[in-house]
């Protein structure tokens, strides 16, 4: 193999490992969900904004319309920080369903893909 060919077969290389690892963190992001396992919170629908989030106005909407103002429970990154750090919430809006059992799930985005199952 001559010089050329093995700097091709390289970058080549160097650029697969790349696409691999940005489908990958781009696939990550987009799951509609993630387990929590136990968490701290009661049983309940808990909504987490910012006031600097332009779309929680919408999730807010949407989950008055189906469970109404008090079928929830809204935390702000202003108000409860270490909820969020707690439960490594690094994007709003997010709804987090917790259990009987303390195990919750963290419904990323619109709260939409949590209420019917489908993306918005």
């Amino acid at each position: 193999m001559n010089d050329l060919t093995l700097r091709l077969v390289v970058v080549g290389g160097v650029l697969a490992l790349v696409l691999a690892v940005v489908f990958y963190l781009r696939s990550r992001d987009r799951a509609p969900s993630r387990p929590l396992g136990k968490v701290s919170l009661d049983p309940g629908l808990y909504l987490f904004t910012s006031s600097a989030c332009s779309d929680c106005h919408k999730a807010r909407e949407l989950l008055d319309q189906r469970f109404g103002p008090g079928g929830y429970v809204e935390y702000t990154w202003e108000e409860k920080p270490e909820i969020f750090e707690n439960l490594s919430i690094d994007k709003v809006p997010c709804s987090v369903v917790v259990d009987e059992t303390h195990r919750g799930t963290l419904w990323i985005d619109q709260p939409d893909r949590m209420i019917y199952g489908v993306d918005p």
